[in-house]
């Protein structure tokens, strides 16, 4: 499993949710800590 592109695809994930639902949310990202990634 290549786990770079996991994080890529998270990484992605992420902006995508945060540019399509702008919340106060999205500035305790700094304080989010990345879940282990689901088995692909």
């Amino acid at each position: 499993m290549d786990t770079e592109a996991v994080f890529e695809s998270y990484k992605v994930a992420l902006r995508r949710a945060f540019t399509s639902q702008p919340s106060p949310k999205a500035n305790s990202a700094n304080h989010w800590k990345p879940s282990p990634p689901p088995p692909v």
